[in-house]
């Protein structure tokens, strides 16, 4: 099959005889055949792909041609000219709220933070980067500081040609961090028009307030947070903290604290209540003071479906944000895993998730939400792809593994799903797992073993996790016991129990629906 490897996106795209851009929407959408190795290029083989083909009607592949489409850039990550932790928090920060503020111009597809920081540090061509990405135009800049004074070079490349559409230096007082974004927003705006004839709108005002030292702060406190880890959770909760010990009408950072309580749930060691209390609390506090933010509705909804089981506040909460910032890709990722799949309406799911995919191709949460949807949807061979490609963007990510182990599962693959499931620090997110394929595969003390070890921990939100257990040893009465039990300490995984066929042996058991009552699935 060597002679029939396909070497890179343009000799794929020519074999199905589509654009590039349709043969990597068909990857990201609908399990195009194509290999990612650790290193080189992709590629594909001619005999898959024709196989692929053949098992696909047109029908079944996303749309190949996007009238009208809206004009694209992606925002690469701006180069840290001093070298120290500083500047690059700076840099890091202006290149997410500048792409913000993009995704925020009418008529304009932004590509995500998070796939864009996929290259940040990794010497590519422009045009490769946006190939990959399926854009029309790349931004990239530098940025460089003294005690005074930020210096932020920028420059637009057309995609196409790679040849430079605008360029442009800022130089602002460091006192005067905000103007710099604004300044650049509107020139890219600008260039953009010129170069493409697009009819776009204008960037938004930058939301922030304050002073440029508790910018800075909260930018410290957003690095944090993007690493995605327990410590850089605790980490960002401190810093968002000391910001507004400095500036208590700092809105954002109300809405950072909010959004870091909620997520938090699960990796730390805190009462579920409690943390609960405050997410509501800070994101209350920032929509008080701007009502325009999106974010806070975002935790607000992610509240109210995970652990209120409200699914009509939950709804309300993430269409305000979609409305008020139509481009935030996390949203879409929102509405589709914690509502929508959760409460059985697929097809708007779907949706949701493609377009969540297009704005965010590189995400590990994208391909992770694509995987639990393949899930649910008992595609399980598709969903282990998925969930590895995830896992290949970040290996410890606790919510693709306990993915990946719930698919092998479902495949009866229990040893290779005890492997992934130790990999997890965190119990709620696997610990009944794995006891359950202890007890499938006949280890039935190292089961009960497990099972006492859960049960005396003092943390409420493993609940459904014992109760996961308990289902591995046909101990159907404290199935349900602790079932109860999670429904009143919600924890992880807990809201997907309505769509997910692990459950399918008790769906009919009116106890089974007692539970999905009292979640509101019913």
């Amino acid at each position: 099959m060597a002679s029939d490897r396909l070497m890179g996106w343009k000799a794929i795209a020519g074999h199905l005889q589509v654009s590039v851009r349709t043969a990597q929407r068909w990857e990201r959408l609908a399990s195009l055949p194509v290999r990612r190795p650790a290193h080189g290029s992709v590629f594909a083989f001619g005999a898959e792909l024709d196989a692929w083909g053949a098992s696909h009607s047109d029908e079944d592949r996303p749309e190949t041609t996007v009238q009208d489409r809206p004009r694209s850039i992606a925002v690469l990550p701006f180069a840290d000219l001093d070298r120290n932790q500083a500047t690059e928090i700076l840099a890091d920060g202006l290149t997410e709220d500048l792409i913000n503020l993009l995704a925020n111009i009418p008529g304009i597809r932004v590509v995500a933070r998070t796939s864009v920081f996929h290259f940040k540090s990794r010497p590519a061509d422009v045009r490769e980067i946006a190939e990959v990405l399926g854009v029309d135009a790349v931004l990239e800049g530098s940025v460089r500081r003294d005690s005074s004074r930020a210096r932020v070079v920028a420059k637009l490349i057309d995609a196409g040609t790679g040849c430079h559409l605008w360029s442009d230096r800022f130089d602002h007082e460091r006192a005067d961090l905000f103007g710099i974004q604004d300044d650049m927003a509107h020139a890219i705006a600008g260039a953009l028009r010129g170069s493409f004839a697009a009819t776009l709108g204008d960037p938004p005002p930058s939301p922030y307030r304050g002073t440029s030292e508790t910018y800075e702060q909260y930018l410290e406190g957003r690095y944090h947070w993007n690493t995605r880890t327990p410590a850089g959770f605790l980490k960002a909760l401190e810093t968002f903290k000391r910001v507004l010990d400095g500036d208590p009408k700092m809105a954002v950072a109300w809405s950072a604290l909010s959004m870091c309580y909620a997520m938090s749930i699960g990796y730390s060691t805190w009462s579920i209540e409690d943390t609960l209390k405050l997410a509501t609390e800070a994101a209350d506090t920032a929509i008080a003071l701007d009502p325009a933010l999106a974010e806070p509705h975002l935790t607000l909804g992610f509240i109210a479906a995970c652990f209120r089981f409200d699914w009509e506040a939950a709804e309300a909460h993430f269409r305000r944000a979609l409305t008020l910032e139509p481009g935030m890709a996390f949203a879409h990722n929102l509405i589709a895993a914690m509502l929508l799949v959760p409460t059985g309406r697929l097809t708007e799911a779907e949706a949701h998730i493609q377009r969540f995919a297009e704005l965010d191709p590189f995400s590990p949460f994208s391909f992770q939400t694509m995987a639990r949807f393949d899930l649910v949807n008992q595609r399980y061979d598709r969903a282990l792809e998925r969930f590895r490609a995830a896992l290949a963007l970040n290996p410890s990510m606790p919510w693709s593994l306990m993915g990946l182990a719930e698919t092998l599962i479902m495949q009866d693959r229990y040893d290779e799903a005890l492997a992934g499931l130790s990999k997890i620090e965190m119990p709620a997110f696997g610990a009944g797992y794995a006891g359950y394929c202890q007890a499938k595969l006949g280890r039935t003390e190292d089961a009960r073993h497990a099972l006492r070890r859960l049960e005396g921990r003092a943390h409420a939100e493993v609940a459904y996790q014992v109760a996961v257990l308990r289902f591995g040893l046909d101990d159907l009465d404290g199935t349900f016991t602790w079932l109860h039990r999670a429904v009143d300490h919600p924890g992880v995984a807990l809201h997907w129990i309505g769509q997910f066929s692990f459950w399918n042996p008790v769906r009919d058991d009116p106890r089974f629906i007692a539970i999905l009552r009292r979640m509101n699935l019913a």
